[in-house]
């Protein structure tokens, strides 16, 4: 036996699976669908299904009943007040089924015989509710404007509706913010000059010359979900809601862990959290969908009748392939879901544990540090941290070179003092994921001028220039701090402890 692999006589089969029961698990009608090998039949598998909503928007109702952010975790007791809700709709299954639970189960019910007297018809839960679609046809792959048949899904709902276009998160701006993919500080200038137009920028940005798929990935899920928050915010509310299930949000988990993300995946895969973007405001970000499988969500579709939209390409009518990590994390998982049922719903209950930093901020009540490019959550240290464990140049191989006159160390986080200003460098002011995006740019192609013949130079959306300013606001209000200080290596450690060491 090697590497830990057992020997032939004592490897085991695995245990076969459990066969579905014949009959619902609630009554004895035939089963209409088997949900991790529980069979039910449509009336309680539609309870099913509405109980795992209900249960995933308690957090939003708690909040929109109360009016204060921290009640979500503290549960304090309910109060009168009900939030303005912004749902991010696009299209597809999954947010058009959150669309109609909302309708029939947040706010007036007139399907429902019980409600036939007045007296007994429960308040909304939420104020009000505003359908947002995000038309992404400025990247290349996503085919033509389809706002329009978005529109129509809606139509027959009874809530305001509008659309915007994702290269609208360069606009509006006076200034032009750019930074330079040629220095390993990532050094920024803003001019006055007149601004390019938002589609060009945001092609250049998203250039797939310059970036692989899966640094493409990232950043287009950043900016449509800074462009999200910011018209939630823009527009007076308080929750917004998406629809990712618990498919989506175990890939999720597996491929923002192998992008470097493990830092902020609290959030990125969280029920809710909260995102504060402005001063004196906050925004609940809230997933009522994280614990229903997608089958689930198709099956409610299906029976409901509710249409939605499939993304295909137009010159061949299919459904475009993802590319990079994202693409692989998803074959792996439901390749794993087909022949073990629990592999999702492990990974959903496994990335709950690992908790949030929003969270810990707002019981410690102060303002946490995050990453100005794609809003979460972000570690001091991390462009040190990358340094100590990679090697981009000539200059930093032989610096890596062990020495007999010194212990080498990792570097020590810097303190947030110690972060230049925005207008210096972005660098130390991203997560560690971004930073492995912007400074991990693909090398020009063959026979193309070199980086040092031709800087390249990207324009970036203004939010970002917003958040670096605020950061610096932070380290500012940081530099009082009396007795932070950082030891590293063997000889640092002896000289702060050579006081307190007793003669032999």
């Amino acid at each position: 036996m090697s590497c830990g692999q057992p020997a032939p006589d004592e490897t085991q089969e695995l245990p076969a699976a459990v066969a579905p029961a014949a009959t619902c698990v609630r009554c004895s009608l035939p089963p209409g669908i088997v949900v991790r090998t529980t069979s039910y039949c449509w009336e309680h598998f539609h309870d099913h299904f509405t109980f795992a909503y209900r249960k995933g928007i308690d957090g939003a109702r708690t909040r929109s009943r109360s009016g204060r952010p921290q009640d979500v975790l503290n549960g304090a007791k309910r109060g009168t007040k009900r939030s303005k809700v912004m749902l991010a709709f696009s299209g597809g299954a999954s947010s058009r089924v959150l669309l109609d639970l909302l309708q029939k189960n947040s706010f007036t019910r007139p399907d429902d015989p019980s409600l036939s007297n007045p007296r007994f018809k429960p308040p909304p839960t939420f104020e009000s509710l505003e359908i947002l679609y995000v038309d992404e046809s400025g990247v290349p792959g996503f085919g033509p404007d389809r706002t329009e048949e978005v529109r129509a899904l809606v139509a027959e709902t009874p809530f305001p509706f509008r659309s915007i276009k994702l290269e609208s998160i360069f606009t509006p701006s006076t200034t032009t913010f750019s930074t330079s993919y040629s220095t390993p500080s990532l050094l920024t200038s803003t001019s006055t000059s007149t601004p390019l137009d938002p589609l060009t920028s945001l092609l250049s940005f998203l250039s797939p010359s310059t970036h692989s798929p899966t640094s493409l990935a990232s950043l287009h899920s950043s900016l449509l979900h800074s462009l999200l928050r910011r018209e939630a915010l823009s527009s007076g509310c308080e929750i917004l809601l998406t629809g990712e299930t618990a498919n989506r949000v175990a890939i999720q988990t597996i491929a923002g862990m192998a992008e470097g993300r493990g830092f902020s995946m609290g959030e990125e895969v969280g029920c809710e959290w909260e995102a504060s973007e402005e001063e004196g405001g906050g925004l609940l970000v809230a997933r009522p969908l994280s614990s229903i499988l997608l089958k689930e969500v198709t099956y409610y579709a299906r029976i409901r009748e509710l249409e939605s939209l499939t993304m295909r390409r137009p010159e061949t009518g299919v459904e475009p392939k993802k590319a990079g990590i994202e693409a692989l994390v998803q074959d792996f998982v439901n390749g794993l879901e087909a022949n073990f049922p629990s592999t999702v719903s492990t990974i959903i209950r496994t990335a709950q544990k690992l908790g949030m930093r929003s969270a810990d901020e707002r019981e410690r009540k102060v303002e946490g540090i995050r990453c100005p490019l794609c809003g979460l959550p972000a570690q001091l240290g991390a462009e040190d941290w990358r340094k100590a464990i990679t090697i981009s140049t000539l200059s930093d191989l032989k610096s890596a070179a062990p020495s007999s006159s010194s212990t080498p160390s990792l570097p020590a986080p810097a303190a947030a003092a110690d972060l230049p200003s925005p207008e210096a460098a972005l660098a130390p002011l991203l997560c560690y994921s971004c930073l492995l995006i912007m400074q991990g740019t693909l090398p020009p192609p063959r026979g193309a001028p070199t980086p040092d013949e031709e800087e390249k130079v990207v324009v970036l959306p203004p939010y970002v220039e917003e958040m670096a300013r605020r950061r610096r606001r932070i380290a500012e209000e940081e530099e009082g701090v009396v007795g932070r200080r950082t030891v590293s290596g063997v000889e640092g450690v002896r000289r702060e402890v050579e006081g307190y060491l007793l003669d032999e």
